[in-house]
């Protein structure tokens, strides 16, 4: 459970530092063109920084964990991370969503819509499911601009990760180990910022 008050913005403060971190090792890397932090104006609402990976940006959004349990979809509409998502993916950008509290209801729609090959087939097989179904909707909800196919097309471009705040500070300093001294890098783990970025990993 988070902690009340200071202690608990200092903690997600130092989440999302970390994470900050990790992008810049993928500048460093020569990975990504281009990392700027808190983008000025409606675009940077609700992302903590942005990184130019092959000409596309990638804007990136890191919350140290939920008290009330698991990010659902609801909960990331109902706390205003998700709908300011909907301008970026609208014009063709990326989003990630890293957290040390799991949402595997947003990635579990990413991942079935990157399965899906058409908009036909995601609709009639992989929301056949009523709860599947009812978070893509609560989800359209939150994204009014965005046609059904729109969305479909836009959770392509979603990724989400859980990772702890001791394993991202561990895989910081595996990935500045590397770069500095030119080691081999560790194999990737299902919680580097590679299973969840559309970029491989720093």
């Amino acid at each position: 459970m988070p902690l009340p008050g200071g202690p608990s913005d200092k903690a997600g403060n130092s989440y999302e530092r970390r994470w900050t971190t990790f992008a810049l090792i993928h500048l460093l890397s020569g990975q990504a063109q281009t990392l700027r932090i808190e983008v000025p104006g409606d675009d940077g609402v609700g992302f903590e920084s942005r990184l130019m990976v092959d000409g596309v940006a990638e804007w990136h959004q890191a919350k140290r964990q939920r008290g009330g349990g698991p990010w659902t979809v609801n909960a990331l509409v109902t706390e205003a991370v998700l709908p300011p998502w909907q301008s970026n993916l609208a014009g063709g950008d990326r989003c990630a969503f890293v957290s040390s509290t799991s949402a595997d209801e947003l990635r579990e729609l990413a991942d079935r819509s990157r399965s899906a090959e058409s908009w036909d087939e995601f609709d009639q097989e992989f929301l056949a499911a009523a709860e599947v179904r009812a978070r893509f909707e609560r989800l359209q909800r939150a994204w009014p601009d965005l046609a059904d196919t729109d969305v479909y097309l836009a959770l392509q471009r979603v990724r989400v990760s859980t990772i702890g705040e001791t394993d991202l500070a561990g895989r910081i300093n595996d990935r500045l180990r590397e770069l500095v001294t030119g080691a081999e890098p560790s194999p990737p783990s299902k919680t580097n910022y590679a299973s969840s970025s559309p970029t491989s990993a720093p």
